[in-house]
C-alpha cells in the first residue's frame, strides 16, 4: 500500500524509509507511534498485527481514505499507549517505531506540527521508552543534545534524508544491536546503487532458478537450507 502522500516529518522519502526498513528485525507485531501518514508501515512488509497510534484526527482521516483499516489506528497519545499497555507491548516479539515531533531546538521551523511535544513530554517518552525491557525500540529524530544523552547506551545511525526543506540529517536510534536478520529484505543496501546491483544479482538467481527441473529446485532448496541450518533436516 504505496501512495504519493507528502507529510512533514514524514519517511516516504528515498532512501529514508529504506534505511530505517533494513533496520528492522524480524518481529510478529508492529506498532508505529506518532505515526502521520505511516510512511514505514504501508512499505515494509506486513507483521502477524500491526497498530498504528496517532493523535490527530485529520491525519486519521486521511489514512483511511488511502485504504487503511480504521480498527488498526488507535487515536490517542503514544505516551499513554506506552503506560498503559506496556504489559502488552513490552515483548520479545514486539518492534515498536517511533516518528514522535522532532524537538524545536533541532529543526528550523517552529509551525510545522498540529501537536507538538513540549520538553517535557520529551523526557517523558525517552524515560517510558528506556523502561521497555523485552521489546525492540526504534525512534527517529533530529540529531540533538536531549536524545543523545538519555539515550547514549543505544545503538545509533545517521543518514541523509529529503525534506521539503532540502537534505537533512536523520539519526535512528535502537535499543537493540545491529539486526543478524532483517523482516523485509526488499531493500538491501546502504544506497540507491547497491539496492540496484542486489536486486539484479538476485534476479539472475531467481531466473537460474526457474530454469531448474522441479526435482532439481527442491534440491537446491534442501542443500540451502542445510548450508543455513545444518539441523533443519
Amino acid at each position: 500500500m504505496i501512495t504519493g502522500i507528502s507529510y512533514f516529518g514524514g519517511k516516504s522519502g528515498s532512501g529514508t524509509y529504506q534505511t530505517i526498513i533494513n533496520q528492522i528485525p524480524p518481529h510478529t507485531t508492529y506498532v508505529e507511534g506518532f505515526a502521520g501518514m505511516a510512511g514505514i508501515f504501508r512499505r515494509k512488509l506486513p507483521a502477524k498485527e500491526s497498530l498504528l497510534v496517532e493523535v490527530d484526527k485529520e491525519t486519521i482521516a486521511r489514512l483511511v481514505e488511502i485504504g487503511i483499516n480504521r480498527e488498526m489506528i488507535y487515536e490517542g497519545s503514544m505516551l499513554e499507549v506506552l503506560d498503559i499497555f506496556r504489559s502488552t507491548l513490552d515483548q520479545p516479539d514486539v518492534f515498536l517505531y517511533l516518528d514522535p515531533p522532532y524537538p524545536r531546538d533541532s529543526r528550523k521551523s517552529d509551525t510545522v506540527y498540529r501537536h507538538e511535544l513540549t520538553h517535557d513530554n520529551h523526557v517523558l517518552l525517552l524515560k517510558l521508552i528506556r523502561s521497555y525491557q523485552r521489546a525492540k525500540i526504534a525512534i527517529s529524530t533530529y540529531p540533538n543534545q536531549m536524545y543523545a544523552h538519555r539515550l547514549k547506551d543505544w545503538r545509533s545511525i545517521e543518514f541523509d534524508s529529503q525534506t521539503r526543506r532540502g537534505r537533512a540529517t536523520e539519526v535512528l536510534i535502537m535499543n537493540y544491536p545491529e539486526p543478524d536478520e532483517l523482516h523485509d529484505y526488499r531493500y538491501l543496501g546502504s544506497d540507491y546503487r547497491e539496492r540496484e546491483r542486489i536486486t539484479r544479482k538476485l534476479n539472475r538467481w531467481q531466473n537460474k532458478f526457474s530454469e531448474l527441473a522441479p526435482l532439481e529446485q527442491k534440491a537446491m532448496i534442501q542443500r540451502l537450507t542445510t548450508s543455513l541450518d545444518p539441523t533443519a533436516i
